[in-house]
């Protein structure tokens, strides 16, 4: 790929040496071009690899494993890891608190339902604009089932919730593992060259014009070229290496993302040449150690022992080998962006321009940020995990406290006097105790009732437990259930609104991401999508529709936009209340069938009128089958037919019936009515 056009360039009749200032950037054939790729992305890693970013990670690492059920834990600072602690230092008994995943979970769910509406509207009114507005909503459709968008949104929420920022990464997997199609090559009809088919039908060589290149046996010649995919993955923040005092992602110009990946899986995507020699790399920085530890994080075992040491001991060869990916906007040394990959931190495999560019053929930085609580000054997030890991470490040592105090002073105890001879007590029921009751001291034993808990420790588990509720704005609406003695709709619609206040910076920021995510989704489709997409869709009434889009669909520029406020959740509590309370006030009649229909759909039981159910669907199968002849130009043809026809006739039964009422003819000897065109006839027709 050079930068200088050669069609303007002077022929020159003997090759000249190319100069070091016209030199392709990238190509990857050239040990300079290789050394200066990896110095740079070493560069990188090490300016944005901070302390700053460790400790992020730190608290990030920390978070997920009080999920995990590992609660008693402390920072070994020296080995900068987390360890258990250590029980020669503490002997009580070690509880885990169900609060912290239950509120957390209850959080990540709010996060998991934020579904924004998307609208996309026409740049211009070209109608190739308009065109692509209209059909780019189902599009989007087919992209997000290609991606698995709704899956990868749980699993995001998760990341977001319990680390405080996540990313999406937008992308084209070309593997053959995902089809092949033939594409026929061309053939220049000057120079007989057979190349690759082109946009325009020139020859790449002598400018040519060219024609589908075909066999002395007439079959036609080319090869089988991947249909590939459409991907989006999640990316974490152990993987994430950018320069934190950008606060909006937008004005990010590069970043790295560090994967640990095995060798098989790098010599699949790689090829095994390029992994020969690289050695695991993973366990040096300590996000590179919490990124390689997750997949196979145990539960908290309280019985480790004394010492335990760290949370998973591995040896070198159980690491990861580090995969970057250097993503760069264009730049004085690489003109049209940069994607840079390097394996194990010594191999460079991959050099090349940004693959993904927007409809004005700008590159753009195919990932979007994600993030719940931004601090300013810092393209970091907090999260309300970071405040609730906190108050769960309060929480345990109280309740180990009183479990310490329930043993040892709550428990009745028995008094027994010296030289009494009592036999050890069982506490069986109705066991007889026999002691001495001779001597000049001679006493019985006496049962002395426990102290019980304080009156005070119970409360400060009650505020300790609000207090965590308060962290994640996780109350009774939020987790699922109605809140005590509250019923009527409008009470539950003013709790939804005051969650809804609390979380709408979140929900404004959410939304703007995903419409961020879109614009990337459909740029990509219609840079790639050359093989046609499915989607099938349910009609009104049932039937089934498959309809097929292609990069071709997109011809025109659109703006994608998201309707304010269309984020919150909606929560079926709330509006089955609502709808309760509007039957109530008489704003609705509860025995008009359609209004019925619509009230036990809301409450998932339409199956118990299948009657008019089934009416229902048989309408809304004519209404399609009309929409279908509407948009087909013989069956408006064959429509409008019929219809001149039915007026014609109208026409002259209109003529005999002012005839025989002008004779005075009976009212049984006038023509019957014309019957009305049939939605039968207009489909057999």
């Amino acid at each position: 790929m050079a930068i200088a056009d050669e069609t303007l360039a002077p022929q020159a009749t003997t090759a000249a040496p190319m100069p070091d200032a016209i030199a392709d950037p990238y190509d990857i054939r050239l040990e300079a071009n290789k050394s200066k790729a990896l110095t740079l992305v070493r560069d990188k890693l090490k300016q944005w690899g901070t302390p700053s970013r460790q400790a992020q990670c730190r608290n990030a690492w920390r978070n997920v494993l009080f999920k995990r059920g590992w609660q008693w834990i402390v920072h070994d600072r020296s080995r900068g890891v987390f360890r258990p602690v250590d029980v020669k230092k503490y002997s009580g008994p070690r509880p885990t608190s169900p609060m912290y995943t239950a509120n957390m979970n209850a959080y990540c769910a709010v996060l998991g339902r934020i579904e924004p509406t998307i609208t996309f509207r026409p740049a211009t009114d070209e109608p190739e604009d308009v065109a692509t507005s209209e059909v780019a909503d189902r599009i989007i459709e087919v992209v997000e089932d290609e991606t698995d968008t709704r899956v990868g949104n749980q699993r995001l929420s998760q990341w977001v919730g319990y680390t405080g920022i996540g990313w999406k990464e937008n992308g084209y997997d070309p593997s053959p593992e995902h089809g092949t199609r033939f594409q026929q090559d061309d053939r220049c009809l000057a120079c007989q060259a057979v190349q690759p088919p082109a946009e325009p039908p020139v020859c790449a060589l002598c400018g040519g014009p060219t024609e589908p290149a075909v066999d002395d046996a007439g079959e036609p010649m080319g090869r089988d070229v991947p249909i590939g995919k459409q991907y989006t993955d999640i990316c974490t923040i152990f993987e994430m290496y950018f320069d934190a005092r950008i606060e909006d992602w937008k004005s990010v110009r590069e970043y790295i993302r560090k994967k640990s990946s095995s060798r098989d899986e790098l010599a699949r995507r790689w090829g095994k040449d390029a992994t020969e020699g690289l050695s695991p790399d993973m366990g040096a920085a300590p996000g590179d150690t919490y990124q390689d530890q997750l997949a196979n994080l145990a539960s908290y075992q309280p019985e480790t022992g004394p010492g335990a040491g760290v949370l998973a001991t591995r040896s070198g060869t159980d690491q990861g080998i580090s995969e970057a990916f250097y993503w760069g906007l264009p730049t004085d040394d690489y003109p049209e962006g940069a994607l840079i990959v390097v394996l194990g931190g010594t191999t460079v495999v991959h050099l090349g321009p940004l693959p993904y560019t927007y409809d004005d053929c700008r590159p753009f930085l195919p990932t979007v940020k994600y993030i719940v609580d931004p601090v300013p000054g810092s393209g970091y997030g907090k999260t309300p995990a970071d405040d609730l890991a906190m108050l769960t470490v309060q929480r345990n040592q109280h309740v180990a406290h009183l479990m310490m105090t329930l043993n040892r002073m709550a428990w009745p105890i028995w008094l027994v006097p010296e030289g009494s001879n009592v036999a050890t007590f069982t506490g069986e029921p109705g066991q007889i105790l026999k002691y001495n009751a001779l001597g000049a001291n001679a006493a019985k034993p006496e049962r002395v009732q426990g102290t019980g808990l304080p009156n005070g420790a119970i409360t400060w588990l009650q505020v300790l437990d609000a207090d965590s509720e308060q962290a994640t704005a996780t109350f009774a609406g939020t987790k699922g259930d109605r809140p005590p003695g509250v019923s009527a709709g409008i009470s539950l619609q003013m709790i939804e609104d005051r969650k809804n206040d609390r979380f709408g910076p979140l929900y404004i920021l959410w939304e703007t991401a995903a419409a961020d995510d879109a614009r990337q989704k459909l740029a990509i489709f219609k840079q790639f999508a050359t093989e046609p997409r499915l989607l099938k869709i349910q009609g009104r009434g049932s039937q089934w529709r498959v309809m097929k889009f292609m990069n071709s669909d997109l011809s025109g520029r659109v703006d994608v936009v998201v309707e304010a406020g269309s984020g919150a959740p909606r929560s079926t509590l709330v509006q089955r209340a609502m709808t309760e309370q509007i039957f109530a006030l008489g704003l609705l009649n509860p025995g008009d069938p359609e209004v019925q229909l619509r009230a036990l759909e809301e409450y998932g039981r339409s199956n118990w009128i299948p009657s008019m159910k089934a009416d229902a669907e048989t309408a809304a199968k004519q209404i399609e089958a009309f929409e279908a002849l509407a948009a087909d130009p013989q069956a408006v043809q064959v429509l409008g037919g019929l219809l001149q026809q039915a007026a014609q006739m109208q026409q002259a039964q209109n003529q005999a019936l002012m005839q025989a009422q002008a004779a005075g003819a009976a009212p049984q000897a006038l023509p019957p009515p014309l019957p009305p065109v049939t939605y039968e006839q207009i489909v057999l027709a």
